[in-house]
């Protein structure tokens, strides 16, 4: 698996439209091969764009959960449910996956 430093240094380089070269692991090749072959996308570089897009994705909506849970334990009676469930139809819209 890629380490921390080798993901951080790639991730870098894309956003700042800088060639950079990696090799990849086996497994990793072989899932983005098959990402390829569905036709979804048109080339590596755009697999491992949109791989980390989705994982700084990931990483702010945990980072949302977390804070969430931590108002919870300290009190914080949230948000009231149709509420909630009306944020997350908002989003999904946004996103296109409705």
């Amino acid at each position: 698996m890629l380490n921390e430093e080798t993901w951080t240094k790639a991730w870098r380089c894309i956003w700042e439209n800088q060639p950079v070269a990696i090799t990849l692991p086996p497994d990793v090749q072989q899932m983005v091969a098959a990402m390829l072959a569905s036709g979804r996308y048109e080339s590596e570089e755009e697999v491992l764009r949109n791989a980390l897009r989705a994982l700084v994705e990931q990483d702010e909506d945990l980072d949302a959960v977390r804070e969430a849970l931590s108002e919870w334990k300290d009190g914080d009676p949230g948000v009231p449910l149709a509420e909630a469930f009306e944020a997350i139809r908002s989003r999904a819209d946004a996103k296109g996956t409705t």
